[in-house]
Protein backbone atom coordinates (compact mmCIF):
# COMPACT_ATOMS: atom_id res chain seq x y z
CA UNK A 1 0.00 0.00 0.00
CA UNK A 2 1.25 3.68 -0.66
CA UNK A 3 2.78 5.17 2.19
CA UNK A 4 0.61 8.65 1.34
CA UNK A 5 -2.71 6.51 2.69
CA UNK A 6 -1.16 4.67 5.53
CA UNK A 7 -2.15 6.07 8.79
CA UNK A 8 -0.44 9.37 9.29
CA UNK A 9 1.17 7.76 13.11
CA UNK A 10 2.78 5.42 11.42
CA UNK A 11 5.06 8.32 8.55
CA UNK A 12 7.28 9.59 10.90
CA UNK A 13 10.50 11.58 10.13
CA UNK A 14 13.39 9.75 10.06
CA UNK A 15 15.35 11.56 12.27
CA UNK A 16 13.07 12.88 15.06
CA UNK A 17 9.62 11.02 14.65
CA UNK A 18 7.64 13.86 14.01
CA UNK A 19 4.37 12.51 12.29
CA UNK A 20 3.81 13.40 8.68
CA UNK A 21 7.22 14.82 7.30
CA UNK A 22 6.25 16.48 3.94
CA UNK A 23 9.97 16.19 3.33
CA UNK A 24 12.02 13.12 1.39
CA UNK A 25 15.53 12.18 0.58
CA UNK A 26 15.65 10.33 -2.69
CA UNK A 27 19.29 9.53 -2.16
CA UNK A 28 19.09 8.47 1.21
CA UNK A 29 15.22 7.34 1.32
CA UNK A 30 14.69 9.08 4.57
CA UNK A 31 11.44 10.95 5.39
CA UNK A 32 12.10 14.82 6.78
CA UNK A 33 10.02 17.37 8.78
CA UNK A 34 11.04 20.63 7.87
CA UNK A 35 13.51 21.01 10.91
CA UNK A 36 15.55 17.70 10.46
CA UNK A 37 16.09 19.06 6.98
CA UNK A 38 18.86 21.17 7.85
CA UNK A 39 20.53 19.06 9.55
CA UNK A 40 20.26 16.30 6.96
CA UNK A 41 21.93 18.36 4.03
CA UNK A 42 25.00 19.49 6.77
CA UNK A 43 26.47 15.87 5.86
CA UNK A 44 28.33 17.35 3.03
CA UNK A 45 30.06 13.92 2.45
CA UNK A 46 27.35 12.82 -0.07
CA UNK A 47 25.11 14.29 -2.35
CA UNK A 48 21.29 14.95 -1.02
CA UNK A 49 18.21 15.34 -2.97
CA UNK A 50 15.20 16.70 -0.97
CA UNK A 51 11.68 16.68 -3.03
CA UNK A 52 8.56 16.85 -1.62
CA UNK A 53 7.15 13.47 -0.29
CA UNK A 54 3.91 13.14 -2.61
CA UNK A 55 7.33 13.52 -5.48
CA UNK A 56 9.29 10.91 -4.13
CA UNK A 57 10.99 8.24 -6.00
CA UNK A 58 11.48 10.48 -9.09
CA UNK A 59 15.38 10.81 -8.61
CA UNK A 60 16.91 8.12 -10.20
CA UNK A 61 21.00 7.45 -9.13
CA UNK A 62 23.41 6.84 -12.36
CA UNK A 63 24.60 3.33 -12.45
CA UNK A 64 27.73 4.17 -13.37
CA UNK A 65 28.72 6.74 -11.30
CA UNK A 66 27.88 6.34 -7.06
CA UNK A 67 26.03 9.14 -5.93
CA UNK A 68 25.12 10.91 -8.85
CA UNK A 69 21.69 11.88 -10.14
CA UNK A 70 20.39 11.44 -13.27
CA UNK A 71 18.89 14.21 -14.60
CA UNK A 72 18.31 13.97 -18.74
CA UNK A 73 17.53 10.44 -20.43
CA UNK A 74 19.39 9.36 -23.54
CA UNK A 75 16.77 7.82 -25.88
CA UNK A 76 18.92 5.94 -28.14
CA UNK A 77 20.65 4.14 -24.97
CA UNK A 78 17.58 4.18 -23.38
CA UNK A 79 19.07 4.62 -20.09
CA UNK A 80 19.07 7.65 -17.51
CA UNK A 81 22.39 9.90 -17.50
CA UNK A 82 24.12 11.89 -15.18
CA UNK A 83 26.21 15.18 -15.89
CA UNK A 84 29.50 12.88 -15.54
CA UNK A 85 27.97 10.79 -18.20
CA UNK A 86 27.39 13.99 -20.34
CA UNK A 87 30.90 14.69 -19.91
CA UNK A 88 32.51 11.90 -21.13
CA UNK A 89 31.25 12.42 -24.64
CA UNK A 90 29.74 9.38 -25.01
CA UNK A 91 26.41 10.47 -25.42
CA UNK A 92 27.47 13.76 -27.55
CA UNK A 93 25.67 12.10 -30.43
CA UNK A 94 22.13 11.29 -29.00
CA UNK A 95 18.95 13.11 -28.38
CA UNK A 96 18.44 13.34 -24.37
CA UNK A 97 15.46 14.89 -22.57
CA UNK A 98 14.82 15.79 -18.67
CA UNK A 99 14.08 12.42 -16.96
CA UNK A 100 11.13 14.00 -15.64
CA UNK A 101 9.68 14.05 -18.78
CA UNK A 102 10.39 11.11 -19.71
CA UNK A 103 9.04 9.81 -16.52
CA UNK A 104 5.76 11.84 -16.98
CA UNK A 105 5.69 10.27 -20.52
CA UNK A 106 6.11 6.72 -19.70
CA UNK A 107 3.76 6.98 -17.08
CA UNK A 108 0.93 8.14 -19.93
CA UNK A 109 1.44 4.93 -21.69
CA UNK A 110 1.61 3.12 -18.46
CA UNK A 111 -1.63 4.52 -17.86
CA UNK A 112 -2.85 3.76 -21.38
CA UNK A 113 -1.79 0.53 -21.49
CA UNK A 114 -3.72 -0.31 -18.08
CA UNK A 115 -6.67 1.29 -19.13
CA UNK A 116 -6.80 -0.67 -22.57
CA UNK A 117 -6.14 -4.04 -21.24
CA UNK A 118 -8.61 -3.70 -17.98
CA UNK A 119 -11.24 -2.44 -20.20
CA UNK A 120 -10.44 -4.17 -23.92
CA UNK A 121 -7.97 -6.71 -24.19
CA UNK A 122 -8.76 -8.64 -20.56
CA UNK A 123 -12.49 -8.81 -21.51
CA UNK A 124 -11.82 -10.05 -24.60
CA UNK A 125 -9.66 -13.01 -23.45
CA UNK A 126 -12.47 -13.43 -20.24
CA UNK A 127 -14.89 -13.73 -23.13
CA UNK A 128 -12.93 -16.11 -24.90
CA UNK A 129 -12.21 -18.09 -22.25
CA UNK A 130 -15.80 -18.47 -21.49
CA UNK A 131 -16.56 -19.33 -24.71
CA UNK A 132 -14.32 -22.09 -25.05
CA UNK A 133 -15.59 -23.64 -21.24
CA UNK A 134 -19.01 -23.50 -23.13
CA UNK A 135 -17.68 -25.02 -26.79
CA UNK A 136 -16.10 -27.54 -24.14
CA UNK A 137 -19.70 -28.23 -23.05
CA UNK A 138 -21.11 -28.49 -26.20
CA UNK A 139 -18.54 -30.94 -27.34
CA UNK A 140 -19.14 -33.34 -24.25
CA UNK A 141 -22.80 -33.01 -25.09
CA UNK A 142 -22.44 -33.78 -28.52
CA UNK A 143 -20.31 -36.52 -27.96
CA UNK A 144 -22.53 -37.78 -25.75
CA UNK A 145 -25.74 -38.04 -28.76
CA UNK A 146 -23.21 -38.87 -31.31
CA UNK A 147 -22.27 -41.82 -29.64
CA UNK A 148 -25.80 -42.37 -28.59
CA UNK A 149 -26.86 -42.38 -31.76
CA UNK A 150 -24.14 -44.33 -32.98
CA UNK A 151 -25.14 -47.11 -30.57
CA UNK A 152 -28.68 -46.98 -31.77
CA UNK A 153 -27.79 -47.45 -35.17
CA UNK A 154 -25.70 -50.31 -34.10
CA UNK A 155 -28.65 -51.89 -32.52
CA UNK A 156 -31.03 -51.19 -34.95
CA UNK A 157 -28.87 -52.89 -37.55
CA UNK A 158 -28.36 -55.78 -35.48
CA UNK A 159 -32.22 -56.34 -34.84
CA UNK A 160 -33.01 -56.30 -38.29
CA UNK A 161 -29.99 -58.52 -39.08
CA UNK A 162 -30.95 -60.81 -36.87
CA UNK A 163 -34.76 -60.18 -37.93
CA UNK A 164 -33.34 -61.42 -41.35
CA UNK A 165 -31.71 -64.50 -40.24
CA UNK A 166 -34.62 -65.78 -38.83
CA UNK A 167 -37.28 -64.72 -41.69
CA UNK A 168 -34.80 -66.74 -43.79
CA UNK A 169 -33.59 -69.44 -41.35
CA UNK A 170 -37.35 -69.76 -41.17
CA UNK A 171 -37.82 -69.93 -44.54
CA UNK A 172 -35.31 -72.96 -44.86
CA UNK A 173 -36.93 -74.85 -41.89
CA UNK A 174 -40.46 -74.71 -43.74
CA UNK A 175 -38.83 -76.20 -46.82
CA UNK A 176 -36.71 -78.63 -45.13
CA UNK A 177 -40.17 -79.57 -43.26
CA UNK A 178 -41.68 -79.67 -47.00
CA UNK A 179 -39.19 -81.58 -48.69
CA UNK A 180 -39.15 -84.15 -45.72
CA UNK A 181 -43.12 -84.73 -45.14
CA UNK A 182 -42.68 -84.99 -49.34
CA UNK A 183 -40.05 -87.73 -49.65
CA UNK A 184 -42.15 -89.94 -46.40
CA UNK A 185 -45.16 -89.52 -48.03
CA UNK A 186 -43.79 -91.17 -51.10
CA UNK A 187 -41.35 -93.34 -49.31
CA UNK A 188 -45.09 -94.53 -47.13
CA UNK A 189 -46.33 -95.11 -50.52
CA UNK A 190 -43.71 -97.28 -52.31
CA UNK A 191 -43.12 -99.41 -48.50
CA UNK A 192 -47.25 -100.31 -49.00
CA UNK A 193 -46.67 -100.72 -52.92
CA UNK A 194 -43.64 -103.44 -51.77
CA UNK A 195 -45.97 -104.95 -48.74
CA UNK A 196 -48.83 -105.42 -51.61
CA UNK A 197 -46.00 -107.26 -54.10
CA UNK A 198 -44.49 -108.97 -51.41
CA UNK A 199 -47.75 -110.29 -50.59
CA UNK A 200 -48.79 -111.22 -54.37
CA UNK A 201 -45.26 -112.79 -54.92
CA UNK A 202 -46.17 -115.17 -52.25
CA UNK A 203 -49.67 -115.93 -53.80
CA UNK A 204 -48.25 -116.33 -57.14
CA UNK A 205 -45.66 -118.83 -55.91
CA UNK A 206 -48.23 -120.92 -54.10
CA UNK A 207 -50.70 -121.05 -56.78
CA UNK A 208 -48.38 -122.51 -58.97
CA UNK A 209 -47.20 -125.12 -56.28
CA UNK A 210 -50.72 -126.08 -55.92
CA UNK A 211 -52.09 -125.61 -59.03
CA UNK A 212 -55.07 -125.28 -57.93
CA UNK A 213 -57.67 -125.83 -61.16
CA UNK A 214 -60.57 -123.24 -59.26
CA UNK A 215 -58.08 -120.44 -58.80
CA UNK A 216 -55.69 -120.71 -61.62
CA UNK A 217 -58.71 -119.78 -63.96
CA UNK A 218 -59.75 -116.78 -61.65
CA UNK A 219 -56.42 -115.08 -61.80
CA UNK A 220 -55.76 -111.71 -62.68
CA UNK A 221 -52.99 -109.93 -63.31
CA UNK A 222 -51.98 -106.88 -61.05
CA UNK A 223 -48.69 -106.43 -63.31
CA UNK A 224 -51.04 -103.09 -64.69
CA UNK A 225 -50.99 -101.84 -61.10
CA UNK A 226 -47.52 -101.70 -60.50
CA UNK A 227 -46.15 -101.43 -63.92
CA UNK A 228 -45.20 -97.84 -63.26
CA UNK A 229 -43.36 -96.45 -60.34
CA UNK A 230 -45.36 -94.05 -58.77
CA UNK A 231 -43.91 -90.80 -59.54
CA UNK A 232 -40.68 -88.70 -57.04
CA UNK A 233 -42.14 -85.78 -55.52
CA UNK A 234 -40.88 -82.43 -56.98
CA UNK A 235 -38.60 -81.45 -54.03
CA UNK A 236 -37.63 -77.73 -54.09
CA UNK A 237 -33.80 -77.16 -53.33
CA UNK A 238 -32.77 -73.47 -51.79
CA UNK A 239 -29.47 -71.75 -52.19
CA UNK A 240 -28.12 -69.13 -50.17
CA UNK A 241 -26.94 -66.20 -52.55
CA UNK A 242 -24.78 -63.77 -50.37
CA UNK A 243 -22.75 -60.64 -51.44
CA UNK A 244 -19.34 -59.84 -50.17
CA UNK A 245 -19.99 -57.01 -47.92
CA UNK A 246 -18.18 -53.59 -49.43
CA UNK A 247 -17.34 -51.21 -46.39
CA UNK A 248 -17.68 -47.86 -48.47
CA UNK A 249 -20.94 -49.36 -49.33
CA UNK A 250 -21.76 -50.27 -45.65
CA UNK A 251 -20.85 -46.83 -44.81
CA UNK A 252 -23.47 -45.14 -47.02
CA UNK A 253 -26.58 -47.31 -45.70
CA UNK A 254 -25.62 -47.38 -42.36
CA UNK A 255 -24.51 -43.36 -41.86
CA UNK A 256 -21.72 -41.09 -41.87
CA UNK A 257 -20.38 -38.67 -40.07
CA UNK A 258 -20.35 -35.15 -41.51
CA UNK A 259 -18.82 -31.90 -40.46
CA UNK A 260 -21.48 -29.05 -39.47
CA UNK A 261 -20.85 -25.10 -38.84
CA UNK A 262 -19.29 -24.48 -35.26
CA UNK A 263 -22.42 -22.54 -34.21
CA UNK A 264 -20.73 -21.28 -31.13
CA UNK A 265 -18.14 -19.38 -32.64
CA UNK A 266 -14.94 -19.98 -35.07
CA UNK A 267 -14.72 -23.29 -36.99
CA UNK A 268 -14.62 -26.81 -35.34
CA UNK A 269 -12.31 -27.70 -38.87
CA UNK A 270 -8.99 -26.66 -39.43
CA UNK A 271 -8.89 -24.54 -43.04
CA UNK A 272 -7.22 -26.97 -44.59
CA UNK A 273 -8.19 -30.50 -42.65
CA UNK A 274 -9.37 -32.78 -45.13
CA UNK A 275 -12.65 -34.03 -45.00
CA UNK A 276 -13.86 -38.09 -43.92
CA UNK A 277 -13.47 -39.93 -46.67
CA UNK A 278 -16.93 -41.57 -46.95
CA UNK A 279 -18.95 -37.79 -46.07
CA UNK A 280 -18.59 -35.88 -49.58
CA UNK A 281 -18.77 -38.15 -52.79
CA UNK A 282 -18.27 -35.45 -55.17
CA UNK A 283 -16.84 -32.30 -54.72
CA UNK A 284 -17.36 -29.13 -56.33
CA UNK A 285 -13.46 -27.86 -55.62
CA UNK A 286 -11.66 -31.02 -54.85
CA UNK A 287 -8.64 -30.65 -52.64
CA UNK A 288 -5.32 -31.70 -54.02
CA UNK A 289 -4.16 -33.46 -51.59
CA UNK A 290 -0.36 -34.36 -53.08
CA UNK A 291 1.01 -34.25 -56.69
CA UNK A 292 3.24 -37.37 -57.77
CA UNK A 293 5.83 -37.60 -60.35
CA UNK A 294 6.25 -40.96 -62.12
CA UNK A 295 8.98 -42.68 -63.47
CA UNK A 296 7.73 -42.11 -66.42
CA UNK A 297 9.21 -40.25 -69.62
CA UNK A 298 7.14 -36.65 -70.36
CA UNK A 299 6.34 -37.89 -73.13
CA UNK A 300 4.19 -40.70 -72.15
CA UNK A 301 0.89 -39.88 -70.86
CA UNK A 302 -0.76 -41.92 -68.20
CA UNK A 303 -3.52 -44.60 -69.21
CA UNK A 304 -4.43 -44.83 -66.12
CA UNK A 305 -4.64 -45.11 -61.99
CA UNK A 306 -6.16 -47.56 -59.96
CA UNK A 307 -6.09 -47.49 -56.48
CA UNK A 308 -4.98 -50.87 -54.75
CA UNK A 309 -5.35 -48.71 -50.92
CA UNK A 310 -6.06 -45.18 -49.17
CA UNK A 311 -1.88 -44.80 -49.70
CA UNK A 312 -1.18 -46.94 -52.63
CA UNK A 313 -2.30 -47.24 -56.28
CA UNK A 314 -1.14 -48.50 -59.56
CA UNK A 315 -0.64 -46.32 -62.76
CA UNK A 316 0.35 -47.38 -66.55
CA UNK A 317 1.35 -45.40 -69.10
CA UNK A 318 3.11 -45.80 -72.87
CA UNK A 319 5.30 -48.16 -71.72
CA UNK A 320 4.91 -52.07 -70.78
CA UNK A 321 6.28 -51.41 -66.96
CA UNK A 322 3.35 -50.65 -64.29
CA UNK A 323 4.11 -49.45 -61.27
CA UNK A 324 3.16 -48.89 -57.99
CA UNK A 325 3.34 -45.98 -56.03
CA UNK A 326 2.54 -44.57 -52.60
CA UNK A 327 1.14 -41.06 -51.85
CA UNK A 328 4.57 -39.84 -50.80
CA UNK A 329 5.95 -40.89 -54.32
CA UNK A 330 8.11 -43.96 -53.57
CA UNK A 331 7.72 -46.23 -55.92
CA UNK A 332 7.26 -49.69 -54.44
CA UNK A 333 6.94 -52.42 -57.09
CA UNK A 334 7.31 -52.16 -60.93
CA UNK A 335 6.10 -55.42 -62.76
CA UNK A 336 6.75 -56.11 -66.56
CA UNK A 337 3.76 -57.03 -68.96
CA UNK A 338 3.83 -60.89 -69.99
CA UNK A 339 3.62 -60.04 -73.89
CA UNK A 340 5.91 -56.69 -73.60
CA UNK A 341 3.03 -54.79 -75.19
CA UNK A 342 1.84 -51.28 -73.65
CA UNK A 343 -1.15 -52.40 -71.70
CA UNK A 344 -4.48 -50.40 -71.93
CA UNK A 345 -6.38 -50.01 -68.27
CA UNK A 346 -5.53 -51.44 -64.97
CA UNK A 347 -8.12 -52.51 -61.81
CA UNK A 348 -7.80 -53.83 -58.32
CA UNK A 349 -9.30 -56.50 -57.67
CA UNK A 350 -11.10 -56.90 -54.17
CA UNK A 351 -8.24 -59.67 -53.52
CA UNK A 352 -6.06 -56.75 -53.30
CA UNK A 353 -4.52 -58.69 -57.06
CA UNK A 354 -4.96 -56.03 -60.37
CA UNK A 355 -5.67 -57.03 -63.67
CA UNK A 356 -4.55 -55.08 -66.89
CA UNK A 357 -5.89 -55.10 -70.45
CA UNK A 358 -3.16 -56.27 -73.25
CA UNK A 359 -4.96 -55.10 -77.02
CA UNK A 360 -2.35 -56.36 -78.88
CA UNK A 361 -2.02 -58.87 -77.64
CA UNK A 362 -5.77 -59.98 -77.06
CA UNK A 363 -5.34 -60.62 -73.56
CA UNK A 364 -6.90 -59.48 -69.99
CA UNK A 365 -4.60 -60.31 -67.33
CA UNK A 366 -3.89 -61.01 -63.80
CA UNK A 367 -0.58 -59.66 -61.60
CA UNK A 368 -0.60 -61.45 -57.95
CA UNK A 369 1.70 -60.89 -55.25
CA UNK A 370 3.72 -64.15 -56.81
CA UNK A 371 3.44 -64.22 -60.39
CA UNK A 372 1.79 -62.76 -63.57
CA UNK A 373 -0.60 -64.74 -65.62
CA UNK A 374 -3.04 -64.64 -68.42
CA UNK A 375 -6.81 -64.86 -67.04
CA UNK A 376 -9.04 -64.78 -70.41
CA UNK A 377 -7.71 -64.61 -74.38
CA UNK A 378 -9.97 -63.30 -76.81
CA UNK A 379 -10.44 -64.50 -80.72
CA UNK A 380 -12.02 -61.18 -83.15
CA UNK A 381 -12.10 -59.00 -80.20
CA UNK A 382 -9.35 -56.38 -77.87
CA UNK A 383 -9.83 -55.71 -74.64
CA UNK A 384 -9.18 -52.12 -73.19
CA UNK A 385 -11.44 -50.42 -70.71
CA UNK A 386 -11.54 -53.32 -67.42
CA UNK A 387 -13.21 -52.66 -63.97
CA UNK A 388 -13.90 -55.00 -60.91
CA UNK A 389 -17.69 -55.25 -59.86
CA UNK A 390 -18.69 -55.23 -56.28
CA UNK A 391 -18.57 -58.87 -56.75
CA UNK A 392 -15.40 -59.38 -57.52
CA UNK A 393 -16.92 -59.90 -61.42
CA UNK A 394 -14.69 -57.98 -64.59
CA UNK A 395 -16.19 -56.10 -66.99
CA UNK A 396 -14.05 -55.63 -70.06
CA UNK A 397 -14.76 -52.78 -72.71
CA UNK A 398 -14.04 -54.77 -76.00
CA UNK A 399 -13.68 -53.81 -79.62
CA UNK A 400 -13.60 -56.06 -82.52
CA UNK A 401 -10.39 -56.47 -84.86
CA UNK A 402 -11.69 -54.06 -86.99
CA UNK A 403 -12.90 -51.42 -84.86
CA UNK A 404 -16.51 -51.32 -85.88
CA UNK A 405 -17.98 -53.28 -83.52
CA UNK A 406 -17.76 -52.78 -79.37
CA UNK A 407 -19.31 -54.34 -76.65
CA UNK A 408 -19.32 -54.76 -72.69
CA UNK A 409 -18.64 -58.28 -71.12
CA UNK A 410 -18.95 -59.20 -67.62
CA UNK A 411 -16.78 -62.38 -66.16
CA UNK A 412 -17.26 -64.06 -63.32
CA UNK A 413 -13.60 -66.04 -62.84
CA UNK A 414 -12.64 -66.36 -66.19
CA UNK A 415 -16.47 -67.47 -67.63
CA UNK A 416 -18.68 -64.64 -69.42
CA UNK A 417 -21.87 -64.53 -68.30
CA UNK A 418 -22.92 -61.56 -69.86
CA UNK A 419 -22.54 -59.29 -73.12
CA UNK A 420 -23.87 -55.74 -73.80
CA UNK A 421 -24.11 -54.36 -77.00
CA UNK A 422 -26.99 -53.42 -78.74
CA UNK A 423 -30.44 -51.71 -77.42
CA UNK A 424 -34.21 -53.54 -78.01
CA UNK A 425 -33.95 -52.26 -81.44
CA UNK A 426 -30.66 -53.49 -82.07
CA UNK A 427 -28.79 -50.70 -82.26
CA UNK A 428 -25.14 -50.23 -81.21
CA UNK A 429 -24.83 -49.18 -78.00
CA UNK A 430 -21.26 -48.11 -77.78
CA UNK A 431 -19.21 -46.73 -80.76
CA UNK A 432 -15.27 -47.39 -80.37
CA UNK A 433 -13.81 -44.59 -81.35
CA UNK A 434 -10.77 -45.85 -82.79
CA UNK A 435 -9.72 -46.45 -85.94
Amino acid sequence: MDPEYIPQDLVRCGLCETPVPPKHCDICHINLCKACVGEHLSDESIEHRIVPFRKRGLTVQCENHARKICELHCKQCNIPICALCVSTGEHDQHKKEDILKTFARNIEVVQKDLGELETVISPKYENAAFKILAKEAYFDENFKKLTKALQKQGRNWHREIDTIILILQSNIDDMYSENVAACHEYQDKLIHSIDEISEIIVSLKTLLDTRDVSDVPNYKSRIGEFGTIPKEPSISQLTFQYKRLRREKVFKEFGLLSYVPDLLGASTKPPDAVPLSLNILFLDNPWIITEIRTAYPEASLLHSVSCLTDDEFWVCSGNSILRLYNLQGKLLQSVQTVSGNWPWDIAVTRSGDFIYTDPDDRSINVVSKTHTYPLIRLEGWKPCGVCCTYDDDILVIMVCDAYKQTKVVRYSDSKAIQSIQWDLNSVPLYSSGLT
